[in-house]
């Protein structure tokens, strides 16, 4: 268990909004233009190029870089959060180090 809402987890709680807009973006934005283009098949490596590009300009969206990429998967239908790789990475943090000594010391309570 990890608390990101208490004061001091501010790196975690930025990291998963920054994936949170992400995902949000290549949901809403990405997917829906690249199957407008004919696009069936996709892997997530596709469409965080496609995101890259500027023909997103002709549709009204601007070109974005996606930085999360390690923390995201697409599943054939949607992007999706993979916790288990964002968990592992916030485990080797300072931030998350402290974290989980806060959320034992509440289990112990």
């Amino acid at each position: 268990m990890l608390v990101f809402a208490r004061p001091g987890c501010e790196k975690g709680a930025g990291k998963l909004c920054e994936i949170a807009a992400d995902i949000q973006y290549l949901n809403e934005c990405v997917i829906p233009e690249m199957r407008r283009a004919g696009i069936k098949s996709m892997t997530i490596g596709e469409i965080v190029n496609f995101a890259r590009l500027g023909d997103l300009l002709k549709c009204g969206f601007c070109p974005r870089t996606i930085q999360n990429v390690d923390y995201i998967n697409y599943s054939g239908r949607r992007v999706f959060f993979v916790d288990k790789a964002f968990l592992n990475w916030y485990a080797g943090t300072e931030e998350g180090k402290q974290n989980e000594k806060f959320c034992k010391y509440l289990l112990e309570q």
